[in-house]
């Protein structure tokens, strides 16, 4: 320190000058100037990411809560191919569900014979036969079938087939025997009984025949007659040096099946009959 008087230089704490005698004055303390506390924000625990600490950065304690990295979880994303079968496997039970409807729609009647023209609108068929040909009445069809149909019985078909289950509904002949059958069948809902069943049970019926007549049986073939696929089957026998030509064709119609019989005594014969047959 210094004295306040002479200038001398003192010991710390000395109240009076050793070199010119004043008693020295007391140090004279700045005073401090008083500011309200300014109001701290609270505790703020800084974000500590240890992956960017740098180094000598010092580690948090145990039980330090650590940053969340908030993970963007990508929403799952369905499988095409499940998405793909799901549509497929709608689509196919809507398809089975329609064709049920429809075939549980389908039923069969009598058809009508208008001077030339025979025409059955639940089948979706027409005939026309040349003038010199002839249809079979309601009562020789009944003997025809053998009389297991009455002439009422064509008045309902598709109740009679239930209990008779198979019926000759037209047939139309010309004076020479070239003739045409319309059959028609029931098939329970429970069968699986198809077009190609008839034909094979008609080939195994020729061949039990073959014994007394020699049959030349071909295979099943598809055609299209009047618009609609046919399972079709031709066959031919020669008796009495006369060869005959027979066209069986059958498809299936709801819960019924459709069956022309065609015999002519030319392969020609057998073309232009069934031309005759089309849409109504």
């Amino acid at each position: 320190m210094f004295c306040n008087f002479c200038g001398a230089q003192l010991p710390d704490g000395t109240k009076f000058c050793n070199i010119c005698g004043k008693t020295l004055a007391p140090t004279q303390q700045p005073e401090q100037q008083f500011s309200p506390q300014q109001p701290q924000p609270p505790f703020q625990q800084p974000a500590f990411n240890p992956q960017q600490a740098p180094v000598g950065y010092p580690q948090p304690p145990m039980g330090y809560p650590q940053p969340v990295t908030p993970v963007m979880t990508q929403p799952k994303k369905k499988s095409k191919a499940k998405i793909v079968f799901a549509v497929i496997f709608i689509i196919l039970a809507a398809i089975v569900v329609i064709s049920l409807i429809v075939n549980a729609s389908k039923t069969v009647e009598h058809g009508t014979i208008n001077g030339n023209v025979y025409t059955n609108e639940s089948i979706g068929i027409k005939f026309t036969k040349p003038e010199e040909w002839n249809f079979l009445s309601d009562e020789e069809l009944v003997e025809f079938n053998n009389g297991s149909i009455s002439t009422e019985g064509f008045s309902d078909l598709a109740s009679t087939l239930k209990e008779i289950e198979s019926v000759y509904e037209m047939s139309a002949q010309s004076p020479l025997g070239n003739n045409i059958i319309v059959q028609l069948g029931y098939i329970p809902n429970s069968s699986s009984y198809s077009a190609e069943d008839f034909l094979n049970e008609f080939a195994d019926q020729l061949e039990s025949e073959s014994l007394l007549t020699d049959y030349n049986i071909g295979k099943i073939t598809k055609r299209e007659i009047a618009g609609e696929q046919f399972s079709t089957l031709d066959a031919t026998t020669v008796k009495s040096y006369v060869t005959a030509h027979q066209r069986v064709c059958a498809r299936k119609h709801g819960n019924y099946i459709v069956i022309f019989i065609m015999t002519a005594f030319s392969q020609e014969d057998l073309e232009a009959m069934e031309n005759m047959i089309t849409v109504p």
